[in-house]
């Protein structure tokens, strides 16, 4: 039983260590929907691309950006309290 638990760790190292090395997946790109052009000077800005820096009014919306086609996510972070 002990060759069979140390294969079975050997077999899972030896995946884990593949997966490690393999290339991520490249962000989604695709093409915007609105381009606005404000930055965020007209409407309220909502985010920045973070793959170029542009900014995203809240008229463009989350999706693709205009500038360079990667997606812009909606990110939820929580604040912690200061006490």
């Amino acid at each position: 039983k002990s060759n069979d638990t140390a294969s079975a760790v050997k077999q899972t190292t030896n995946n884990n260590v593949k997966k490690a090395l393999e290339k991520p997946t490249p962000p989604q790109r695709g093409k915007a929907k609105f381009t606005c052009g404000c930055f965020g000077t007209r409407h309220k800005p909502l985010t920045n691309c973070l793959h170029c820096g542009r900014i995203a009014c809240e008229k463009e919306g989350y999706g693709y950006c205009p500038f360079c086609g990667y997606l812009i996510e909606q990110l939820d972070i929580q604040m912690g309290e200061n006490k």
